[in-house]
């Protein structure tokens, strides 16, 4: 096999997942020159990310989700090699495209080997106790296993911050390492990341991170509790960062909480950038909060507001948010969920004197 020849196809579906990918390349897992990368158009700002990875000197290509660019990619795959591809390096996501996409690529390439990396923490909200069975990545797996049609078996790889959740062994499971902040210039340069330098995060101690697009939020309460709290004295020290997907136009008014708006960088890449400084997350319910501990083993405060702000009308939605945060605390992560706007006031004002008597 010549020394340039593609092995591996990875396809790319979002932002977090190639800043996962970076890691892999990095740790060695992943030989990037003997790599060919597909961005997929099914998140923000992809053709963006495709021009970074292009520019950053990776063989790469950019296609919309279509039975069309199906075909498309196969002549994408079969211009850059003329041998079997190994590996097919996908996200644990079990979207029916994806599924058609990776059993498509390796009925046509003979491809020995599948590989999935991690690509979100959603998978980490599930019960201790039904874990790996609840998770995507397991249910991803056995899409692939079960259907007779298949010819794909176990795995070769399964790539996660945290295997050890996993009740079951195996064979395949492996770690990915934590991110060491002395690569964030490789980080930055491969993704492509932008900063908004009006406000300077540094001094700030609270972030709280906008929800998008959920039915069981009661979006009322949540606008007031950010009207409150713009005018108490802590605004000075609150960020509000809006969720990617969430248009200016959905904000309320603030005055002094700093925003950062939707299409400032991924919360993983600030973390990488700036200074280790312990901060107080605050969201509704969103795994974001949790990225730290993962990548960077960077553990803030977190506070979480379901229990008042997220509408009981989906039980398992509830229940999710209730194991999610019993996983945090048995990792010793500090979590705290108020159940009024009045007791999350009072936790803020004595998280804050804390927090500025340990930074």
């Amino acid at each position: 096999m010549k020394d340039n020849e593609k092995t591996s196809v990875v396809i790319v579906t979002s932002y977090y997942f190639m800043l996962n990918i970076v890691n892999l390349i990095g740790y060695g897992a992943i030989d990037a020159e003997k790599a060919l990368f597909v961005v997929l158009s099914n998140f923000n700002n992809s053709y963006d990310l495709y021009e970074s990875i292009k520019r950053a000197g990776y063989e790469t290509s950019y296609f919309s989700i279509s039975n069309k660019d199906v075909k498309c990619i196969h002549e994408f795959c079969k211009k850059q090699t003329k041998r079997e591809i190994l590996n097919i390096i996908v996200p644990n996501n079990r979207s029916n495209w994806l599924l058609l996409l990776v059993n498509e690529l390796k009925h046509k390439y003979k491809s020995k080997f599948i590989i999935y990396v991690e690509d979100g923490f959603s998978i980490y909200a599930f019960d201790k106790d039904n874990f790996f069975i609840g998770s995507r990545i397991q249910r991803l797996i056995m899409s692939l296993i079960i259907p007779k049609n298949s010819t794909i078996r176990n795995p070769k790889e399964v790539w996660m911050y945290n295997p050890d959740f996993a009740l079951k062994y195996y064979s395949f499971l492996r770690c990915i390492p934590k991110i060491d902040k002395e690569n964030a210039e490789l980080y930055n340069r491969v993704l492509g990341v932008k900063y908004d330098d009006s406000v300077n995060i540094n001094k700030k101690i609270f972030f709280y991170f906008g929800t998008y697009g959920t039915k069981y939020v009661d979006k009322k309460m949540e606008n007031h509790l950010l009207e409150t709290i713009d005018r108490l004295d802590i605004s000075n020290d609150f960020v509000y960062k809006r969720h990617p997907r969430l248009s200016s136009k959905d904000d309320v008014v603030l005055n002094n909480v700093d925003i950062l708006d939707e299409n400032s960088p991924y919360w993983e890449y600030f973390l990488m950038n700036y200074p280790n400084k312990k901060r107080i997350l605050i969201c509704i319910y969103s795994t974001t909060v949790y990225s730290g501990c993962y990548l960077f083993n960077e553990c803030d405060v977190i506070v979480m507001l379901y229990k008042y702000l997220m509408l009981r009308t989906d039980n398992i939605e509830w229940n999710n948010a209730d194991n999610f945060v019993n996983n945090m605390r048995v990792k010793g992560i500090e979590v705290y969920t108020p159940d009024s706007e009045e007791e999350l006031l009072r936790l803020l004002e004595r998280l804050r004197r804390n927090l500025v008597d340990k930074n």
